[in-house]
């Protein structure tokens, strides 16, 4: 199709088309949609979106993440790291981004506040890590 046809037909299009206005935010659009691209794609987040599965996900790393939009520290996409929303609920108080909490069992999915251990930095994390390769794993080899 030539460029002179594209031309005519979008036009032709353009006066077919009905043009109204976004019931949200009210600029013009020129088709069949009551709401513009814009405001469509901001009711589409959290429970609002037809993939809601309820705001709690197993991340890649093993952790469960929760949906929590008015969290402090919540990522891009408005989660926290479930343990440490269960720390923070036991505590009364945010956690500071440099503390670290510990799954005694290991299991990243088991979240509940007798399984979990606050440490004040990743240095404390790791030297109880060391502790135990160093001293309780060699004892079980005797």
């Amino acid at each position: 199709m030539a460029y002179k046809d594209k031309i005519k037909q979008r036009e032709y299009y353009k006066k077919k088309l009905k043009t109204n206005n976004c019931i949200d935010c009210g600029i013009s659009i020129w088709n069949v949609s009551i709401r513009c691209v814009k405001c469509s794609n901001k009711r589409m987040v959290g429970e609002l979106h037809s993939g809601w599965k309820g705001g709690r996900n197993i991340d890649g790393y093993g952790y469960i993440k929760i949906y929590k939009p008015n969290h402090p520290f919540a990522n891009n996409l408005n989660y926290v790291m479930e343990h440490r929303w269960v720390m923070e609920s036991h505590l009364g108080r945010y956690l500071k981004p440099e503390e670290r909490v510990h799954h005694i069992d290991g299991d990243k999915t088991n979240n509940v506040i007798e399984n979990l251990h606050l440490f004040p930095n990743e240095s404390k994390h790791q030297e109880y890590h060391w502790f135990l390769r160093r001293y309780v794993k060699g004892m079980l080899a005797l």
